[in-house]
């Protein structure tokens, strides 16, 4: 899985999804949950016949879901419940040849046992978005085989893997679902593993703990008359079904693995972490094992939830301050995992948070209310081996289903340690120009890259399929042959229409593909370049905005490959007109350079149909595969870290490429504390006053009035009177004028076109605060065919003996701009007259007076720690390994012969929530002879009877 490129799957991480909502008083963590235990009995054989009679649920917050067919920004939920179990096999549907009656029997897939049963799949169905409102409650009748791992009968405890071989289900005679079918378990492809645990609780009963990370796939059509008439579509995602007693949220107090637990600050910062952004944060290893457990907080913008596909969840190496970044960041990747499923808690506090993206900025104060407790319990092969007194970064990137507005944040902190948290996003964006008109045409020269393979499926036996790593390229306004339904002149790719009130697009491209087999046909690979043509339609946009977002709609999609040595027949089609909906969307965001940043999305339902050549290996094989995988354009590997930190700066201007930035700044000054002053020429005790911005500045010296050799459209250049750089520029004086005395009541907003020439002093480029004097030299304005002002001239500047001496600090933040904090003392004059018929008639006269003029203001920054916190679990360690080396091996078995025989102990103290004592490796709460005699079976002769210690 390619999906979101920021960390490489290294295996697929399947873990439990449940949400609680709870009222949370002042521990922002102190949270309650509501498990269910699950018990049955010995069969007689120690141990139990599966499946136990106890439902198996989808907790709140990662429920089943309906999202391919439905418009953007809209999903139906599904809380669902598995139960009613009972055993009947009248359909070949079961692999296994069990009796009518009976549920379970040796063999199966994993070398235990196969279970067939038929169940009720009940689902609570929740809209939202274009849905929201539409609640319906279904009893799917569905049959489910799964296949179990060896078990110990008579230990304590049994845990062994199992698996979901099969699930399928169907709907009938329903007013909303025409068509409702679900199939999920490896044998359809749709792999499903899970996990049972047994534990004898004495008297003839045992506690059952098992889930499935269930990979589903639901087929849909909506009835006429019903909400849902005229979607379609088919969804495959991940969820964990849940049977027995969940584990506890984490709380203050559990045990950690960590300097300490940074928990959530509720009057803080939601830091946006919606890919393609990445936030980082580092901890220093507070003891060497295993982080088994991972807790952070988070929220979302405006408090609107969305969904979470997965989080990207990476662990990463330290890279301290150093000569190339002040701060240190995360390094090389050590362990990446692509988080499907995890807990989730809601919280309520009593404060409203804030939301800062860093990229953008934006920050919203007092945004949202509500924020989430996200517990990720790793599975044992997916444990990460850290190592007492080493930092590491925890670097997290939520990936979401595009609801249109939401994104999610993680939580600030008021702890902080070492250093600040970071962030970073992908580099090299797809970038299109101005067409000029404010917007783009479409499609923009970037390719689309499949987050998933394509896959072919059908026609193959079990177990086997074919995958195709897929990039959409090589964009070409071509419509031969009639395929585009838009009368699209030759040459041209977009005009007004189509299905979504907004442009059609019809364009040629290539399907560039990796192929590459599995099961039976492990070891197939070829690389294939399809030709196919699109045609697709995009809502309306507002031409001009710096941030333009609408919906998008692969409207047909069709190639085919001709003259294939292995493909005598491969066919591709997409696109809604093919009834395979294929809804996206595109963001194209202003950078101000006369260019566009392109981010655009296509889930794209495909059907492949492929017929393999004589003497190939496909040869025989012949089949339809329908599927649906995302392609975004826009993405690119991560950029640099940044120090995460809020600013609240008044002025900021960009580096310029050297360390410094060039002046002015494209911010105002104004005098918060003086105004300008006409008083000479005026009766005694009567004054007008105006109250100045200065502001748009522009660079053109076509007045002859600066001293310095700059060219047009430039403002700055060497030279000045103080050593440093001189800048001329243009600019209007805007003035709100007021009279006092017999000119009260008098008011006028004044624009006075002014020129400017101002020196500064040397600076250094590259030093992070940058201080330096400045002198405005020349300083003139008019105002011409005013009512009241028949002259209105205003000079400034020491070349006039007017002196404006000043100063300039630029400082530099986080994100490589710098803030800019500048004031002069000017001291100018002005000269007026009054016309016939003002107010100011007959009056005239110069005023000489100074005034303070400042632009920005001294930042203020906030560096943010960010909410987490690392564990090992129930902190027991590694099955066996009594010396806490994070291994076992005959060293651990001569610590446990010295403790129990020469009462030697240099077993490890565990400290935790550990049921039973380091060194008890069978559970029978003693360690004894029997206990050695179990690790010398596991370490020299591979039989594994050791139990897991853990209370959770």
């Amino acid at each position: 899985m390619r999906k979101k490129a920021v960390f490489a799957t290294a295996g697929l991480i399947l873990l439990l999804a449940a949400s609680q909502i709870v009222n949370v008083g002042a521990d922002p963590a102190t949270i309650a949950g509501t498990p269910t235990p699950c018990e049955a009995p010995d069969n007689g054989t120690g141990t139990v016949t599966l499946p136990a009679p106890c439902p198996y649920v989808t907790l709140d917050g990662n429920p089943m879901m309906i999202i391919d067919g439905l418009p953007p920004s809209t999903a139906i939920e599904l809380d669902a419940t598995l139960m009613n179990f009972t055993c009947n096999h009248d359909a070949s549907w079961c692999l296994m040849p069990l009796p009518p009656g009976i549920c379970e029997m040796s063999g199966g897939s994993l070398g235990g046992h196969g279970h067939c049963f038929e169940a009720t799949l009940d689902l609570i169905v929740t809209g939202i978005g274009d849905l929201n409102g539409f609640n319906r409650h279904l009893a799917v009748p569905v049959v489910v085989e799964i296949h179990t791992g060896p078990r110990n009968p008579g230990d304590p405890v049994q845990t062994f893997d199992a698996d979901i071989y099969r699930l399928q289900g169907e709907l009938f005679g329903d007013p909303d679902f025409c068509t409702f079918r679900i199939i999920a378990g490896t044998d359809y492809g749709l792999p499903s593993p899970g996990r049972t645990t047994l534990t004898d609780l004495g008297g003839g009963l045992y506690d059952i703990d098992s889930f499935f990370d269930i990979t589903y796939q639901i087929e849909f059509q909506g009835c006429p008359g019903s909400v849902l008439e005229g979607y379609s579509g088919t969804t495959t995602r991940t969820t964990r079904i849940w049977q027995g007693e969940p584990p506890e949220p984490w709380q203050p107090g559990d045990g950690h693995k960590m300097h300490f637990p940074q928990l959530p600050d509720e009057e803080g910062w939601d830091v946006n972490a919606t890919y393609p952004l990445v936030l980082g944060e580092d901890w220093t290893c507070s003891r060497t094992g295993w982080v088994k457990d991972l807790h952070f907080w988070g929220s979302w913008l405006n408090g609107q939830k969305g969904i979470i596909d997965n989080f990207l969840i990476s662990i990463s190496e330290d890279i301290p301050a150093d000569g190339e970044l002040p701060y240190s960041r995360p390094g090389d990747i050590l362990w990446e995992r692509t988080i499907t499923n995890y807990r989730e808690y809601s919280i309520t506090p009593g404060t409203l948070e804030g939301w800062f993206d860093p990229s953008l900025p934006v920050q919203l104060p007092e945004n949202h209310q509500e924020y989430f407790q996200y517990d990720v319990d790793l599975d044992s092969l997916d444990w990460f081996w850290q190592e007492e007194g080493r930092i590491y970064w925890l670097c997290i990137s939520a990936d979401i289903t595009e609801i249109q507005g939401t994104r999610w944040g993680w939580k600030s902190s008021l702890d902080h340690w070492e250093d600040y948290a970071t962030w970073t996003a992908f580099g090299n964006p797809c970038i299109a120009p101005d067409n000029g008109t404010g917007t783009v045409t479409l499609p923009a020269d970037c390719p689309f890259v499949g987050q998933e393979p394509m896959m072919i499926i059908d026609g193959f036996p079990p177990g086997t399929t074919v995958e195709m790593d897929a990039i959409l390229m090589d964009f070409i306004c071509r419509h031969d042959g009639g395929w585009c339904s838009m009368p699209l002149a030759p040459g041209e790719c977009e005009m007004p229409g189509g299905s979504l009130g907004g442009h059609g697009h019809c364009f040629e491209a290539t399907l560039d593909l990796t192929v590459r087999g599995t099961g039976s046909l492990a070891g197939f690979s070829r690389h294939l370049a399809v030709p196919v043509v699109l045609e697709v339609h995009t809502g309306p946009r507002n031409p001009g905005d710096p941030v333009q977002l609408f919906a998008a709609e692969v409207y047909r999609l069709q190639g085919q490959l001709w003259g294939d040595p292995d493909f005598c027949e491969f066919i591709v089609i997409g696109g809604s007109d093919n009834g395979l909906p294929s809804p996206g969307q595109i963001t194209l965001t202003d950078l101000g350079d006369g260019t566009f940043q392109v981010d655009s999305f296509f889930d794209i339902t495909y059907q492949i149909q492929f017929e393999g050549c004589p003497g190939s290996v496909l040869e025989g094989y012949s089949g339809t595969t329908t599927a649906t995988a995302r392609f975004v354009q826009g993405e690119s590997p991560l950029g640099i870290w940044q120090e995460l930190a809020v600013v609240d700066a008044t002025c900021i201007a960009p580096d310029n490429g050297t360390g410094t930035v060039t002046l002015p700044a494209d911010c105002p000054f104004t005098s918060p504390e003086e105004v300008f002053e006409i008083i000479d020429g005026l009766p005694p005790g009567t004054t007008i006053e105006l109250d100045p911005i200065m502001d748009d500045f522009y660079c053109n010296h076509g007045s002859g009035m600066c001293s310095l050799p700059l060219t047009q459209d430039v403002c700055e250049g060497p030279g000045g009177s103080l050593g440093g750089d001189g800048h001329c520029f243009e600019a209007t004086l805007y003035l709100d004028v007021s009279g006092t005395g017999e000119l009260a009541g008098f008011s006028r907003h004044l624009a006075v076109p002014v020129e400017l020439e101002v020196h500064t002093g040397p600076r250094t480029p590259g030093n992070p605060v940058q201080t330096f004097p400045a002198e405005v030299y020349r300083f003139t304005g008019q105002l011409y065919g005013d009512p009241d002002f028949c002259e209105f001239i205003i000079t400034g500047g020491s070349d006039f003996g007017l002196p404006g001496p000043g100063q300039m600090t630029l400082t530099e933040l986080p994100s490589g701009d710098f803030a800019v904090e500048s004031f002069f003392d000017v001291t100018y004059q002005i000269s007026f007259e009054g016309c016939p018929g003002s107010v100011l008639e007959t009056y005239a006269g110069t005023t000489t007076a100074t005034i303070r003029l400042e632009q920005g203001g001294e930042p203020v920054i906030e560096k943010l720690n960010l909410a987490f916190v690392i564990t090992d679990g129930c902190v027991c360690g590694l099955k066996g390994d009594v010396n806490h080396d994070g291994s076992t091996d005959p060293l651990d078995v001569s610590y446990l012969v010295n403790k129990v025989f020469l009462s030697q102990d240099a077993l490890h103290d565990y400290t935790g929530t550990c049921t039973y004592p380091n060194g008890d490796v069978n559970c029978d709460s003693s360690t004894d002879p029997l206990d050695v005699s179990f690790l010398v079976n596991k370490v020299f002769l591979s039989q594994d009877a050791l139990c897991d210690r853990c209370s959770d």
